[in-house]
């Protein structure tokens, strides 16, 4: 379960990085980022399948790589 969510995390924070690229004026390069995501979703695919989690444990998974992502992108807002 915490490799699973080690692989979480880096999804998350990868997406962060390319969300972040994105929105820079002009779009920075995200040929990186989107490279760590697909390896960080190829390993938690890994993880899912080898591990044999249930549909409540994948969740809880995803749902803590989402969270670092919203952690991540609130974390570099600029303040209102």
């Amino acid at each position: 379960m915490e490799t699973a969510k080690a692989n979480a995390t880096q999804y998350g924070l990868a997406r962060c990085e390319c969300d972040k690229l994105q929105r820079q004026e002009p779009p920075g390069d995200m040929t990186l980022c989107f490279e760590q995501m697909r390896q960080a979703q190829r390993y938690l695919t890994f993880n899912f399948e080898m591990g044999k989690f249930s549909a409540a444990e994948k969740a809880e998974v995803l749902a803590y790589g989402d969270k670092v992502y919203e952690n991540c992108m609130a974390a570099n807002s600029p303040s209102r």
